[in-house]
């Protein structure tokens, strides 16, 4: 008897996870573009899930508990493993605006490298030269 009772708190315990879970996938799915912290999230909650559903596979086998977890599982794995979304687009995006204004931001520091690398190389030859 105890057994269905941890099986039983250990399901009710889940659940609440479980449905924000299921709500949460909703709007992954949605959304073309998230941030890191998202999908660090959603990858942390499918590693969390698929531990959940080897457990109800070995706990309760055949349930509707274990159905909605594979369904769930499903589509959390569509969400996680879709395409990126932005393609060629995105690809000039960055190479348009992104990379410029890095570069601009940079220029005094790569200013400074260029000239200490000519300073080495100089230096260098003038040591192998003499």
């Amino acid at each position: 008897m105890t057994g269905d009772a941890d099986t039983n708190a250990w399901l009710n315990a889940r659940a609440p996870f479980w449905r924000a879970l299921a709500q949460s996938v909703g709007q992954l799915r949605r959304r073309p573009n998230l941030s890191l912290a998202e999908a660090l999230a959603a990858v942390e909650s499918y590693r969390n899930l698929a531990r959940d559903l080897a457990s109800a596979r070995r706990l309760v086998p055949g349930t509707r508990v274990t159905s909605a977890l594979e369904a769930l599982y499903v589509q959390l794995h569509a969400a996680i493993t879709r395409s990126p979304s932005g393609g060629w687009r995105g690809a000039l995006a960055l190479l348009r605006d992104q990379v410029p204004r890095i570069v601009r931001e940079l220029a005094p520091r790569i200013v400074w490298m260029v000239c200490l690398m000519a300073l080495t190389a100089g230096v260098g030859f003038w040591l192998v030269s003499s």
